[in-house]
């Protein structure tokens, strides 16, 4: 692998994880309170 695929690898898996936690932890709260 070359530095450029990894870090376009790593920058898509963070700003994916970004997107969906925030949602996800928002939906969590909602359905346990």
């Amino acid at each position: 692998m070359y530095t450029a695929e990894v870090v376009g690898a790593f920058a898509l898996y963070t700003i994916l994880m970004a997107l969906f936690t925030n949602p996800v932890i928002d939906a969590v709260k909602n359905i346990v309170t």
